[in-house]
């Protein structure tokens, strides 16, 4: 064989090889390089939401069926483009993994938007897969209480309670549905347990001294609102409570005096100020009743209550014409506080 045969085949043998290692310094380069998944979370990570949404997007392209990024793409969105979010949660199909977790999402989104209809639909489908998502069994308990319908939030309040005993906000959850349901004395038990998870929440403590002094149990009502003014003397709503335990005891003067130092601290407080009228009428100072709460007609004169209130301090007060007209417009007036106060 020619020498120069052998040299032209030597030298395609070297190039071969040559070529073989640079490729496979090509292949392990890309190997190596992050996938445009993973450049988008670390983007996400440190903040560079445009780039990231950018890399998600391409990695969509590429792998459509990838529901989990699908849902981190639409958690990506959602601050500052929920329309966006929610078309990227509607695309994950029943079937994938991912569908509980996109549609909690949706339901999130409907709640924030005022489409409560769909949003408890969405929620109600949810519990029908898992009846015990505590996850969605909350959502609707808050959606309920939200739309004062504390008859469908009870069954849901109580059924997350048992789901997650141990977490506080799902004991005064139970607790403000029983307020709304008028069913103040079942509040105690619920408060209770809250404050053996936290014995200094503040909130618990003032919901459980007034579901205290408006189930009679004045002592034990007296107890919670000194504690809360031990930690806070300005406290309004336990100076208020405070002075409702003195009255109902039987001491008017020392109740007004203590509904009074709630009004120096906030003046304007529509309880504390019926309260105070309630006092002045029980101490046969109706003129001065009627007064204080004709003040307050500008700003609070669509209330059930407070027409109610004024009512009888007009006829107290010799004013018979001024009480018939409040007792229409109280007749006239739907209930908007929903209140389970009397005034009496």
């Amino acid at each position: 064989m020619p020498r120069i045969v052998l040299i032209h085949r030597r030298a395609v043998a070297v190039w071969g090889g040559v070529l073989l290692v640079v490729a496979g310094i090509a292949a392990t380069a890309l190997a190596l390089r992050p996938s445009a998944l993973e450049r988008a979370r670390r983007a996400a990570e440190t903040g560079r939401r445009k780039e990231a949404a950018a890399l998600y997007e391409e990695h969509l392209r590429r792998l459509p069926d990838d529901h989990a990024a699908r849902i981190e793409l639409g958690d990506l969105y959602l601050a500052d483009n929920p329309r966006r979010a929610l078309s990227l949660f509607t695309a994950v199909p029943e079937g994938a993994i991912a569908f509980a977790s996109a549609q909690r999402r949706i339901a999130a989104i409907e709640m924030t938007t005022g489409n409560d209809g769909l949003a408890e639909k969405t929620l109600q489908n949810l519990v029908a897969r898992d009846p015990d998502d505590f996850a969605v069994r909350l959502s609707l308990a808050e959606l309920y209480h939200r739309q004062k319908r504390p008859k469908d939030a009870l069954p849901q309040a109580l059924r997350c309670v048992e789901l997650k005993p141990g977490r506080v906000q799902n004991w005064m959850l139970l607790a403000e549905i029983y307020d709304d349901l008028h069913r103040t004395h079942e509040m105690i038990a619920p408060l209770q347990r809250a404050l053996e998870l936290d014995p200094d929440l503040m909130d618990a403590h003032l919901n459980l001294c007034y579901a205290l002094v408006w189930s009679g149990m004045l002592t034990e009502g007296r107890q919670e609102a000194e504690w809360c003014l031990s930690r806070d003397d300005e406290n309004v709503a336990a100076r208020r409570l405070l002075a409702q335990c003195e009255r109902d005891e039987g001491h008017p003067e020392q109740a007004l005096n203590e509904i009074r130092r709630a009004l120096r601290t906030a003046p304007d407080d529509l309880e504390c100020r019926l309260v105070e009228a309630q006092l002045l009428l029980f101490l046969k100072k109706a003129d001065e009743a009627y007064r204080r709460l004709h003040a307050l007609e500008p700003r609070q004169g669509e209330m059930r209550r407070y027409l109610e209130l004024i009512a009888r301090a007009a006829a107290a007060s010799a004013r018979p014409q001024e009480a018939a007209a409040y007792r229409k417009r109280a007749e006239e007036t739907a209930d908007p506080d929903n209140s389970r106060h009397s005034t009496e």
